[in-house]
């Protein structure tokens, strides 16, 4: 069973926050501007570790093996590789150097590859796993920032907030299958815990795409709030929670009534947001404001602050 566990949660951590009941999770987040990882212990809500790794870090990917963690890295054009077999004391054990300049990072669930996001380059690279040798690469559109890889390793989607789309991937055939317009800024993905919906941030569409996984069929919830930059899904699956990055607000959305049903005020520029296994706790970064938040769901407010240095990427796995 603990096997299994680590499991389902390596799938979660690819497909960005998608969550499962768990006592205690590890949030790992990025801080951009001092080139930092840093660890938070959902148990206690403190940072139990910080290590540098390379240069302008963005976003964050754990193994499925649950042992070591990935950083894409901008400005040092590399991905730094992490090894937290003991989380109080990670150890930069490496980085895989890129042609490109890697902005995010998603594992096939079975672990055998890397595929790398680049925002400055159109198209994906696929590295395997270990040798990191380049297995090939997929066109794609203008500014690719957001890749989730569903859980049978079969379909992944990207958004690409250049020219406002997202793409329905064959991963093991590495080619395009279809294309949805979306909009301009389109960013974070969350898969919901039905395994059926993918819910894609449209950025300044200000809305939230639901696409059916089965059918590739897209629905959207509009109206929410300026620029919807990330998401993440309650584990009962009832409320959608996204960031309105150019209003500064936390929103709760009400997936069965299709309507926003709360909003709170967070901080400047919100960027990514995590959810805890159990659903008490959300985790934000806020870049703008230098600040990494821990807001209690049930109650809806602010229990805690870290101060971060451009905070961006955030990553959540079982600690025990």
């Amino acid at each position: 069973m603990p096997g299994r566990r680590l499991w389902v949660w390596a799938l979660a951590v690819l497909l960005l926050g998608v969550p499962a009941l768990s006592a205690a999770d590890w949030v790992f987040w990025v801080n951009e501007h001092t080139d930092e990882l840093g660890i938070i212990d959902s148990a206690t809500n403190e940072i139990v570790a910080q290590i540098q790794v390379g240069r302008h870090p963005h976003r964050i990917a754990v193994a499925p093996d649950g042992r070591t963690v990935y950083t894409a890295n901008e400005k040092s054009r590399d991905i730094s590789i992490v090894d937290i077999t003991d989380i109080r004391h990670p150890r930069l054990t490496g980085s895989i150097r890129s042609a490109r300049a890697p902005y995010n990072l998603a594992f096939t669930p079975d672990g055998k590859e890397l595929w790398v996001v680049s925002e400055l380059f159109p198209h994906l690279q696929v590295l395997q796993t270990g040798t990191w040798e380049v297995l090939g690469e997929v066109p794609v559109g203008r500014i690719p920032v957001h890749l989730a890889i569903l859980p049978n390793g079969k379909k992944g989607y990207l958004a690409c907030r250049g020219d406002g789309t997202i793409w329905v991937l064959d991963i093991p055939g590495r080619k395009v299958l279809k294309t949805f317009p979306s909009s301009r800024q389109v960013m974070g993905m969350a898969l919901h815990p039905d395994g059926k919906t993918l819910l894609v941030a449209e950025g300044i569409g200000n809305s939230l795409a639901l696409i059916n996984t089965e059918k590739d069929e897209l629905e959207r919830i509009g109206r929410l709030g300026q620029e919807i930059h990330h998401v993440a899904v309650s584990p009962d699956g009832g409320t959608a929670y996204v960031t309105a990055r150019l209003e500064g607000h936390l929103l709760a959305v009400d997936l069965a009534g299709r309507k926003m049903k709360a909003r709170l005020p967070l901080a400047k520029w919100p960027d990514n947001i995590m959810i805890s296994g159990d659903g008490r706790f959300l985790y934000v970064t806020a870049r703008g404001a230098d600040q990494v938040f821990v807001v209690d769901a049930a109650g809806w407010k602010v229990l805690k602050t870290f101060a971060g240095h451009h905070p961006h990427g955030l990553a959540i796995f079982p600690g025990r």
